[in-house]
């Protein structure tokens, strides 16, 4: 019975489904959030607290947690004070095209998340978080730039004037 279940293939990807099952989480907490048009303000919020995160002096910064939080903090800072009430951004679409776009714009934006945070953490760290599928997907350079990139070809080709 042991050799039935060592030859399956699905059970090395086990890592790589459950990170996929957090992203799906994290979209739904970001759509949550982001209530029905504010989803575009958490994501104008992220560029800006990624640029102050790694502009800000790394004496100030120096353990990977600290970075973390510090740019979380400013993500969440910057969208309930500044964007939220100045950025309304609509997907256009109704009923389920609206859904899911949203939902995929949520997911292109928890993508983006991952890929900054992952960056940012140790390689014990990433060994433990991370199999060799998802260093490819979230910490290569062209898929960092991917992540960085593809949510606003998103919000740039499915925006509602």
């Amino acid at each position: 019975m042991n050799e039935l279940f060592n030859n399956w293939t699905f059970v090395t990807y086990t890592p790589d489904i459950i990170l996929l099952g957090k992203m799906i989480l994290i979209s739904l907490g970001l759509l949550f959030l982001g209530q029905r048009t504010g989803l575009g303000a958490i994501l104008l919020a992220i560029y800006p607290a990624w640029l102050i995160t790694a502009l800000t002096p790394s004496e100030f910064l120096t353990k990977p947690s600290t970075k973390v939080i510090f740019f979380l903090g400013l993500v969440l800072l910057l969208y309930y004070s500044l964007l939220r009430p100045l950025a309304r951004v609509s997907l256009g679409g109704q009923g389920l095209t609206r859904w899911l776009r949203r939902f995929f714009l949520a997911f292109l934006t928890s993508g983006l998340l991952l890929s900054l945070l992952f960056s940012w953490l140790p390689e014990k760290t990433i060994d433990s978080w991370l199999t060799e599928l998802g260093r490819q997907i979230f910490l290569i350079p062209l898929a960092r730039l991917g992540w960085a990139v593809a949510p606003l070809l998103f919000l740039t080709f499915f925006r509602r004037d």
